[in-house]
């Protein structure tokens, strides 16, 4: 009788030893599995049901193309990681499909990214894939703990300018490829309010000012208005570190004035411009022109419906970035 008893209760610790440990084991699986091999229309658990009392600030992602049903990636705020790469807290895309989007680390895709802060201007590259090319869509899944005072935006480095991600989806047609550096989550204030409207939101230079190696500042207008008069020009300071050299200052203008179906350029100091391109909302090219540009005044037809446009100019200075607000009468 009591070798019958000792039997049985050593049976009993060793299956619920045996139960404790596939339950921790299963936990692992699932956690590790969900968040290292995410495929084709699979979501993020959320850490919620894998920590309770997790309070770190969490932003879902989502992206939508032809060729894939949803892909979700997140970025968590932890101030244990680092803005590279942190074993424990990173994942690296597992598969890439035909349509995909993913973080930018060291130069290798990731579907889980953590960063220790963040604060308003600080960016977040990331990466779209596209075999064949065709409408995409990103927009923001979710947002766990958010941060006070503080939105989600996707800015276009080729454009320079800034969608409020969280208010409403971009969608936008890209040819096939692969955009490695056009694209970047980033954040600004609550208070900033882009009404579903584009803006731009700096002057991307390239490095290039003319070969003189000093910085460009440039206060771009956003008002919304007709831009017809000088109010909306842009101003250009090019400043010399030679004490020797006085500033210059260019006065580099352009604008719609309603109804005139022409885009007019001022351009004073006759910066030279290689060409003209308009964007729409979206940023899919609608104009391009690339002739008969380096004139003191140049007057170019408008063929496009009324709507908010981005006009870029590429000069010898720096690409120039300017909204217009095209309406027919």
């Amino acid at each position: 009788m009591k070798k019958s008893l000792t039997l049985l209760v050593l049976f009993c610790c060793f299956s619920a030893t045996t139960y404790s440990l596939n339950t921790n084991l299963d936990l692992n699986f699932i956690k590790y599995s969900k968040i290292t091999h995410l495929g084709n229309n699979e979501t993020l658990p959320s850490l919620k049901t894998l920590a309770t009392g997790d309070l770190r600030p969490k932003f879902r992602i989502g992206f939508n193309a032809p060729q894939i049903d949803h892909r979700q990636i997140l970025l968590t705020i932890d101030e244990n990681t680092t803005d590279g790469v942190d074993w424990g807290y990173d994942a690296q895309l597992y598969q890439l499909l035909n349509d995909d989007m993913y973080w930018v680390i060291n130069s290798e895709k990731y579907v889980i990214q953590a960063t220790g802060s963040i604060f308003i201007g600080k960016e977040i590259p990331l990466g779209i894939s596209t075999v064949e090319g065709g409408a995409i869509t990103i927009g923001v899944d979710a947002i766990e703990n958010p941060v006070e005072g503080i939105k989600v935006c996707l800015k276009d480095n080729e454009l320079n300018i800034m969608y409020d991600i969280q208010e409403t989806d971009y969608q936008i047609t890209l040819p096939a490829g692969e955009y490695l550096n056009r694209y970047v989550i980033t954040f600004v204030s609550t208070e900033t309010i882009l009404n579903g409207d584009p803006i731009v939101v700096e002057i991307d230079t390239d490095g290039d000012d003319g070969g003189n190696g000093d910085p460009i500042i440039v206060e771009i207008d956003t008002d919304g208005g007709d831009d017809s008069s000088d109010d909306s020009a842009i101003d250009i300071e090019i400043e010399s570190n030679n004490s020797n050299n006085a500033s210059t200052n260019h006065q580099f203008l352009m604008y719609v004035v309603n109804g005139s179906n022409t885009l007019n350029i001022k351009n004073q100091k006759l910066v030279k411009i290689n060409n003209l391109v308009l964007y729409n909302r979206l940023g899919q090219v609608a104009q391009i022109w690339d002739k008969n540009l380096n004139l003191e005044r140049v007057n170019l037809p408008l063929n496009v419906k009324e709507g908010i446009y981005i006009i870029q100019a590429t000069t010898e200075i720096g690409n120039i970035s300017k909204r217009v607000v095209i309406r027919n009468m």
